[in-house]
This record gives C-alpha cells, structure tokens and sequence, in this order.
C-alpha cells in the first residue's frame, strides 16, 4: 500500500506502520500548529497593549494562557464572558507582556535546601507548620507559589528547618487555640504568633456564635410594612415579587433552627435588597455592620450579587450565591461560590452520562445555526469527545447535525433504523424546541430515539408531556425532590405543620443551601472557603460537588442531576 502526502510517497508494510507514520505526522503537524498559535496582530485598546487572538477548534483558555505566558485569569478579567467557555472564531484579548530578560542559571545550593513534595490536601499553612517556617519565607524562596500550590510539586524549605512529626494534631490544636487567650498575651508575642503560630485568618475562624447575612429581594415597600416572619403567616399581604425571597428565607430559617438545636449559634441580619435598589446598594457597601458578617448569603440577583461580594472579598467574608448559574460573579474572588451549577457544567455531565451508558449507540448534536447556542453545541460536543478519550477500542465521535428548524430530512439521514438513536439538542429557544419534539414524535415508529434537552425546557408551559414520554426526554437539573423519599416526606410535614401550606422549590433550596454553608461553618469555622471541594454533601432537593473555577476566583457547584420521563413524570435517570 502507497501513501502520497503531498510529493511524497510512503511504502505501508502493514496497519501498524500505518499507525505509526500517522502519529508522527500528527505530532508534527501539532507541534506546527502551537508555534503558529500565537497571534500577530497586536492592538492597543484604552492605552493597554493587547494581541488579538482567535480561537481555533480544540483549542482552550490554559493552552492559550501557557502560549502567551499569562494567567487563565488574566485573560478572563480582559474577556468576562470566556469564564463560561469560549468558542471557535471567537476573538480574545491577551495582554501584551514583553518577554523577560533571562536570568542566568546556576544550581540549587541543596546545602541550603531540604526539597519537599506536596502531597494532596496540603496547604501552604499545614506546610509551613510541618517545618516551622513562615509563609512569607515560603513564598519568597519558591517564587512559582504565586501561581498556587499543586500535588507533586516540589517546593524548597530552609534546611535548618525540622519536620514536626504529629503535624495534623499540632495543627488541630492551633486552630482550635481560643482568641481569648491570644488576646492575654504582650503585644510584641501577639506579634509573633500571627507570623509563626497561627496564620492570621485562623484567629477568628472558631467562633461561639456566627453572624449570618441574608440579602433578598422582599420588596417591603410594596407589601404591608410588617414584619417578615408577619408575612409569612398571612399571603394576602405578600406581592408576587417577594414571593420568591419568602419561601427561600423560610427554608432558611428551617435549617437555622435544626442547627440550633445542635448547639450551633447564629446571629440572622436580614437586608431587603434588588437588583433595582441601586441606592440601597450603595448605603450597604459603606455599612459597618456587615464587617462583622462571618457568611453572606445573597443577593439573588448577579448586579447585586457582585457588588456586595466585592465588599465580601475586600473584608474576607465568604459569600454564596444560592440561584444564579452565571460563573462570572465568581471571577477573582475566591471568597465567593455559588449553589447552581452554570450551563457549560451542565452539558458537560450530561456528555459524561451519554458516554457511560451510551457510547455505543448512535449519538447525533443537533447545532440550531443561532449563534447564541452555539457554545452550547460546542461545549457538549468538546466533553463527549474528550470524555470518549476513556474507552480507546470504541471510539466514535459524536455527529454534529445543523438542523434551523427547516429541513428536517437533515436530521432524518442521520438516524439509524436498527441502533437507538441519542439525539442531543442544546437549545432554549422554545419555539425551535416544541416544533421539533414534534417532527421526532411523528418518527418514532420507525427509529428508537432517546431525547437530551436543557433544564430551561422544564419552564416552557407548551410542550406535549406525550410527546416527552414516548422520547424518554433526559434533562439536566441543579435540583430535584424525590417526594417517596422519608427525608422529603419529614421535611414537608414539618413545613406544613408550620406554614400552613406546601413547600416550594424555593423552600427546599433555601434550606439546602443554608444548612450546608452553616455546617460548613461549623465544622471548619469562618475560613471554610477552601474546603467547599472536599465536601460533597446531598441536601434535599441539592447536592454539592464545589470546583474552584480558577486559581484566584471562586467556586462553583458542578453538581447536576440528570432527569428523565418515566411514566409521564420525571425521575433521577442515574437511579435507573
């Protein structure tokens, strides 16, 4: 067999030297491709040098960072919107850095040295207590911690330095170490102990009592001036606009008082603030009783919600975000997270979930053409490939269809008579959705089809729950109440019992998210931040699986159930 590439000619003795020669020039072709990744064209914007990039297929925000030698960071603050994915053809401004002289190289004097390798769940903190050296010297001889601290690296410790041997009790004993009893102490050894004992922040993380900070719009100016718990008891006072921040504040207050009973003490300060309260907003930036804040839960609303987290990161105050799924509000605050997993976090678990139990079946994403959606369809397409990396002897990248709503015979050559058929379609736009649920109900007797939509589609009031039914609709969702469930069951009584009424989506979630960011508090105290990751908890109606999104920003609940049709109603696909 003869392989002509370009003027050449390759002799194929057998697959495997087929193989091979494809992986080398594969290996070429990329090493080409990420010399020619940097840009040439370099603008200057608002007095700031930027080059202008343009994002090729597969490409991503670390390869391009490590391309320009920035930060994933720098590039998201310069461009907001890439925080929740970017997209071929789109355009980025990198800042422009002049390369930096090079230092000469001399060798490590391991005289002065000994080397230490990060094992996980270290900390900077449990390291410099590990061999009694501050932070700053830490940070001084190991200038590449500015970048943060990865498992496996190997950072260098001042050799006249001993290893304290029982680390985790030494500092378990710090951190539990009364503030009272610092305080006692000369001023010159309080000094001494912020920098050498105890870090700084560790101070005031244990508390006996905790203040908490609820910000949602309740919008009493427009309902009867009485007191919130009033409200609660009598609907005909309550307007539609509080409805929402009502029923979220009593499951709140459900989880506050299950606390309580724990020995768990907490102070509530509640502030009635929207997005359209922009003087509201401003007097609170400036109020001195929010210092005293050990968590903030709110506001609602992303304009709201960033302005007062800014304040949170000023003052190192953790605050979530209960609702919103927009990971921008999370951008280089790492004091902040929020409850709701974004869109792109969605889609990916769903590839995650087609892969592992579909794989092998026919799988079509169907692309809208509305250039709005189109993250959406690349983001899917980019996690099914990448997740299909995992089973190498039956790989088959998923099939990208465009489908306007037009041409339906498009979609039909791509189904299979025989395989079932997985279609994907990653799109809010309720008209395009409904008439396509329609087309695929009218075809299902001649091809099986099992069908993945968007959890925007649970608040679309005319889709045919027949037509959902016969396609096995899957949805991704930040929530779902398994109302068989003893827990559910408990929990209703107990809200029935004292509302009167049923809870709501809104009553389970405001429970859920505040009794795991008040236990999170109680058991790691008001410095808890860093440990969101390691604490995956199922609420009632939530579960969380916190990430952080970058180095220096936030974290972001990437949990995300996925849902079916079953028997006319929807049920936890992953149970089935």
């Amino acid at each position: 067999m003869i392989l002509e590439i370009g003027n050449w000619k390759l002799e194929i003795k057998n697959w495997k030297h087929l193989i091979t020669i494809y992986y080398l020039l594969f290996t070429v072709s990329q090493s080409f491709a990420q010399e020619e990744l940097k840009s040439k064209k370099i603008e200057t914007i608002d007095g700031k040098k930027y080059y202008i990039h343009t994002v090729e297929k597969g490409q991503t925000l670390y390869a391009i960072s490590k391309e320009y030698a920035v930060s994933v960071n720098d590039i998201i603050i310069e461009n907001p919107e890439a925080i929740d994915g970017i997209s071929p053809g789109e355009t980025l401004k990198i800042p422009f850095a002049k390369a930096p002289k090079q230092k000469s190289l001399s060798k490590v004097d391991s005289s002065k040295y000994i080397f230490h390798k990060v094992e996980p769940k270290q900390t900077l903190y449990s390291i410099s207590k590990m061999y009694s050296v501050s932070i700053e010297t830490l940070n001084t001889i190991n200038p590449e911690l500015k970048d943060g601290l990865k498992v496996g690296q190997i950072i260098k410790i001042p050799s006249d330095k001993k290893v304290v041997k029982d680390e985790k009790k030494k500092i378990v004993q710090e951190e539990k170490k009364p503030v009272d009893e610092i305080s006692k102490k000369p001023a010159a050894e309080q000094s001494k102990v912020k920098v050498n004992e105890i870090a700084e922040d560790t101070i005031k993380a244990f508390k006996n009592e905790y203040n908490i900070a609820f910000f949602l719009p309740f919008h009493l100016d427009e309902n009867d001036p009485a007191m919130i718990d009033s409200l609660s008891q009598d609907e005909s006072k309550i307007s539609s606009k509080t409805k929402l921040a009502l029923e979220f504040y009593e499951g709140a207050m459900i989880s506050v008082d299950s606390l309580k009973k724990e020995g768990f003490k907490t102070k509530i300060f509640v502030y009635d603030l929207d997005d359209s309260d922009s003087l509201k907003l401003q007097s609170l930036s400036k109020n001195k009783e929010l210092l005293s804040m050990d968590l903030m839960i709110g506001p609602i609303y992303s304009n709201s919600f960033i302005e007062i987290a800014n304040f949170a990161h000023k003052h190192k105050v953790a605050i979530v975000s209960p609702l919103s799924q927009m990971n921008k509000i999370l951008l280089s605050n790492p004091y902040a997270s929020k409850a709701s997993s974004s869109t792109t976090s969605q889609l990916e678990q769903m590839a995650n979930f087609i892969v592992e139990k579909y794989r092998k079946k026919n799988v079509v994403v169907l692309n809208s053409t509305n250039i709005k959606e189109l993250p959406y369809t690349t983001s899917f397409t980019k996690a099914y490939n990448d997740q299909l990396l995992k089973y190498p002897s039956e790989r088959d990248s998923v099939r990208e269809v465009i489908y306007n709503g037009k041409d339906f015979d498009g979609i039909g050559k791509n189904l299979s008579d025989t395989a079932m058929n997985i279609i994907i379609v990653p799109s809010n736009n309720q008209v395009y959705v409904t008439e396509l649920l329609s087309k695929l109900n009218s075809v299902i007797d001649k091809h099986k089809i099992i069908l993945f939509g968007m959890q925007s589609w649970t608040s679309f009031d005319n889709l045919d729950i027949e037509y959902l039914n016969n396609l096995s609709l899957h949805l991704p969702s930040n929530s779902y109440i398994d109302y068989d469930s003893e827990q559910v069951k408990v929990f209703a009584k107990k809200y029935r019992s004292q509302y009167k009424t049923d809870p709501s989506n809104y009553v389970y979630q405001g429970f859920d998210v505040t009794y795991f960011y008040l236990n999170a508090l109680k058991k790691f105290g008001s410095r808890f931040e860093k440990k969101l990751p390691d604490l995956n908890e199922k609420g009632i109606q939530i579960a969380f699986n916190f990430y952080q999104t970058t180095v220096e920003s936030g974290y972001e609940n990437r949990f995300c159930y996925i849902l079916m049709y079953q028997d006319y109603k929807l049920v936890d696909a992953s149970k089935e």
